[in-house]
């Protein structure tokens, strides 16, 4: 509430100095030169002074006056300053009675009377019924009196009373011309008086124009005097309303709308307009200070000032004159200026698409120069500014600019349409009022447009009537009688003069206007859209180039961790082939692929040469591979795709043994298997770490289910098992591979991966699609950062630290849901060891054994990750070993974790 109260103050101070700025504008534009009156007889004078006057003159003439004829007082500065009057003489006595139209607007077709006596000395007694207002200030020997009274008896007492004061033997009454070169006389002394107090300046012409200082203070003046006279029309206490015909009204209605065309066109000074500028951005800057913080305003007032300059070089472009940038505080910013001629509605669509469109291509260019990655942060959000201000700027409403192009190249055709058009703007505009934060003003804005609607309907059925008349637009003159003439109706006898008279200003313009056609629609569309044809390329850029940037910038922090992809193994001539895994390796590889061209399921006996191959190559002391085998067309697919798939050729021949319960071969193909993995290890890069982590996890599985069975495994057997469940390797394993398993995630990678690099316009279109995607950028900074945060974990996991176990929500993070799978594995390591030892000491003594009779330390007997304790529990003719499962895949809440048991059954040897 107190916000309402204060913008409903600042708007009621600015709409006080906007209207005394706009007067002021005005009374600059008036000039003043030395007028010259010109005697005219009675049946020279026009008609309509005539008829407006008649009513002073009957009264005057009888009280003893007759009508001696009339001037024309002519201003050499313009023509429409021209004004007339009625000169009357009292037969008895020297006075004259002038008597003139009101200059005012507000009472057009009104006249005021003044009677004047010369003395022998030059002094002249003045007595008005009301102020001349076209005098600045009065000159030295008149003796002016203002009574301000519609009574002609009242007016002449008063003169009559002044006149003896004065004395009856120095009065002179001139005949017309005489008394004409007396008004002349009289202008121009007070025209020399207003220079001399420098209430006006001159040039070396002799014309003179008002000063600011003397302008803003008449302005003021003249606020308060209508404000006062629209008070006194309201309690019905006008002075003399003239009865006029339509004829002559018009004609009255035609000068003052000549008069308020010369003072439009009136021109402040460079400097006043520069000091009016700076006021208004001062104003403008302060309340968008109190209403946002210091950048947002800055960043705002840029934006704004290269909106408007937009505006003001198109208006400059097409002849606009007199342009004038000007804040408002609450509502933005406004170009202004003067136009002489009539422009055809694409140039007005360009003026107004010159205001949003620099903006919004330049937001454009900033925001891809931004998404590089080493622009400050001021100039992206001086890219979003522009954007945001200027897209919004061309939403379809009045009277933002997208309403205004829409008004010019469619609803101008039809102007009750073009109502409806006004209503569903109003209606956007209170919902967005109501809707966003900050912007209040759209919800004033749009109830003062709900209620000019049925001005507006007026208004549009007053251009339909016209548009008849004159179908093609034509010259100004008798479009604005016309006007006039129909503004002499009944519905609009509430409106006041002054807004009759600018309302037929604007709806002149709009009929002279050719109508737009279909070229123009074309044209307004393609102007409107071009932001969405040119801008969508810059937007995808910018989007590309950001998600580039901030990959780059996730690699750069994973770089300086120290964690980098490994490129592929290459092969070394030092190692001998009968040493060497990788060549049965290859050789078991190369049957696969052979198996794969021909499409064909493998036959038994190719599927034992196979196995046969992998189990000659776990027997080998070494792996180097020599050709590399798999998709490795870059550093980064290599790690995210490894070659361990063959080992599960061994695994899936173990899980068929133990089915036709040969658990002894099922065992020994499953050490087989691990033996094969521990040697892969060596070739860094070669091994996936999730191929790994899954075939060793199939390997244990496949030996606990022998063991469980109750095989009895040979001695050289057992002691490789033993070897197998030793931690170190499988760690330093680890340390390296998981962290870069977790790099080679990233999704675009990936994606290239499986689109390949075949030049496919499909691939293409998709890779595209991925690069543009902020989603599968978002995911591949991830990636890598769950790979740098993996390393730091599995640095301290090498040096023995490891890390503090999460809960549910911490395991959705890639990074510790890994480490804690490793954790399960290394805990499976150690339930193998700790079952060896069981089923030794069970076979030496015949009885069951106990966790503490086995002699092992506290750590083979928890959990590396949880730190819990290993659990054993008799279960019938087995010994059950038993941990909590340190990973949770989908955690059901943050609070409770329902984690999977991971137990390894040991047979107890018959007492």
């Amino acid at each position: 509430m107190t916000t309402w109260i204060i913008i409903l103050l600042s708007l009621w101070s600015l709409f006080w100095v906007v209207r005394v700025l706009f007067v002021t504008r005005l009374l600059m534009g008036l000039e003043f030169c030395r007028t010259s009156v010109k005697v005219l007889a009675a049946a020279d004078i026009p008609p309509h002074i005539q008829e407006a006057t008649k009513p002073w003159v009957t009264q005057l003439e009888g009280l003893g006056f007759r009508c001696l004829g009339g001037w024309k007082l002519h201003s050499t500065t313009n023509a429409a300053f021209d004004d007339y009057a009625v000169v009357l003489e009292r037969a008895n006595q020297p006075i004259r009675a002038i008597i003139q139209p009101y200059e005012e607007s507000a009472r057009s077709g009104e006249c005021w009377a003044s009677l004047r006596t010369t003395k022998a000395d030059g002094t002249e007694i003045f007595t008005a019924s009301h102020a001349p207002e076209e005098l600045l200030a009065l000159a030295p020997g008149m003796e002016v009196e203002v009574l301000h009274t519609a009574s002609p008896e009242e007016l002449l007492q008063r003169h009559l009373a002044r006149v003896l004061t004065a004395g009856p033997d120095c009065w002179l009454c001139p005949d017309l011309p005489s008394a004409a070169v007396r008004e002349e006389h009289v202008r121009d002394a007070t025209l020399g008086y207003a220079y001399g107090v420098k209430a006006l300046s001159a040039t070396d012409a002799g014309v003179y124009s008002y000063r600011v200082s003397a302008a803003l203070r008449r302005a003021v003046a003249l606020i308060r005097r209508a404000a006062h006279l629209k008070k006194n029309q309201r309690k019905g206490q006008r002075s003399v309303i003239s009865t006029l015909s339509p004829e002559s009204q018009l004609e009255f209605d035609l000068h003052q709308y000549r008069q308020q065309g010369a003072l439009r066109r009136g021109r402040f000074s460079l400097k006043a307009k520069t000091a009016i500028t700076c006021l208004s951005f001062l104003g403008f800057a302060g309340v968008l200070a109190w209403q946002y913080s210091f950048v947002v305003a800055v960043t705002l007032i840029v934006a704004l000032i290269i909106h408007e300059c937009g505006h003001l070089l198109g208006m400059r472009w097409f002849g606009y004159r007199d342009t004038q940038l000007l804040f408002v505080p609450f509502f933005g910013g406004a170009a202004v200026g003067h136009d002489e001629k009539v422009l055809s509605p694409w140039k007005h669509i360009v003026i107004i698409l010159l205001g949003p469109m620099p903006g919004i291509f330049l937001g454009l260019v900033l925001l891809v120069y931004a998404s590089g990655g080493n622009a400050p942060a001021w100039i992206n959000q001086v890219a979003i500014t522009l954007l945001a201000l200027n897209v919004f700027n061309l939403l379809p409403i009045l009277p933002l600019d997208g309403g205004q192009v829409v008004d010019f190249a469619v609803a101008s055709r039809f102007p009750r349409v073009r109502v409806f058009f006004l209503a569903i703007s109003a209606v956007v505009m209170v919902l967005l009022g109501q809707g966003i934060n900050g912007a209040k003003i759209l919800f004033g804005l749009g109830i003062a447009t709900l209620i000019r609607l049925p001005v507006e309907w007026r208004l549009a059925g007053l251009r339909r009537t016209v548009r008849e008349q004159f179908p093609d637009g034509g010259e100004e003159e008798p479009i604005v009688r016309s006007l006039a003439l129909e503004m002499r109706e009944p519905e609009w006898k509430k409106t006041s003069v002054a807004q009759r008279l600018q309302l037929i200003r604007g709806l002149q313009q709009v009929l002279r206007m050719p109508r737009p056609g279909v070229g123009t629609m074309c044209f307004a569309l393609a102007g409107f859209t071009a932001p969405l044809w040119f801008g969508t390329p810059l937007a995808l850029w910018a989007v590309v180039r950001q998600g580039e940037a901030r990959v780059h910038e996730a690699y750069a922090r994973a770089e300086a961790a120290g964690l980098t992809v490994l490129p592929p193994p290459a092969a070394s001539a030092e190692v001998k082939p009968e040493d060497n895994a990788a060549v049965p390796y290859e050789q078991a590889a190369a049957l696969v692929r052979e198996d794969a061209e021909e499409g064909e399921a493998s036959d038994t006996p190719q599927k034992e040469q196979i196995v046969s191959l992998l189990r000659s190559a776990a027997q080998k002391s070494v792996f180097v591979p020599s050709v590399p085998v798999g998709p490795a067309k870059s550093h980064r697919n290599w790690a995210g795709w490894g070659n361990g798939g063959l080992v599960g050729h061994l695994t899936t021949a173990a899980t068929e043994r133990l089915r036709y319960q040969e658990g002894a071969e099922a065992a020994a193909l499953a050490i087989d298997a691990l033996k094969l993995l521990r040697l892969m290890q060596s070739a860094p890069g070669y091994l996936n770490w999730h191929e790994y982590q899954f075939l060793a996890q199939s390997g244990w599985t496949v030996i606990e289910e022998s063991l469980a069975s109750g095989v009895k495994l040979a001695p050289d057997k057992l002691a490789e098992l033993r070897l197998l469940c030793t931690e170190q390797p499988d760690i330093t394993f680890a340390a390296a591979a998981l962290p870069r398993a977790l790099l080679a995630q990233s999704g675009v990678e990936r994606g290239d991966a499986l689109l390949g690099d075949e030049g496919e316009h499909t691939g293409r279109f998709l890779r595209l699609m991925q690069r543009v995607n902020p989603v599968w950028t978002r995911l591949q900074v991830e990636s890598i950062d769950q790979a740098i945060l993996a390393r730091s974990f599995m640095d301290g996991i090498v040096h023995g630290e490891w890390p503090k176990a999460a809960g549910a929500a911490d395991l959705r993070s890639q990074a510790m849901l890994n480490v804690a799978k490793f954790g399960d594995a290394i805990a499976r390591q150690r339930q193998a060891k700790v079952a060896l030892r069981l089923l030794e000491q069970s076979r030496q003594s015949g009885t069951r054994a106990t966790l503490l009779s086995l002699g092992a330390s506290q750590t083979e007997l928890s959990h590396p990750y949880t730190r819990e304790p290993m659990t054993l529990v008799h279960r019938g003719s087995l010994d059950v070993l038993g941990f909590a499962s340190g990973s949770v895949q989908a955690p059901a809440s943050e609070d409770y974790v329902d984690r999977a048991a991971l137990v390894w059954r040991v047979p107890v040897a018959q007492r």
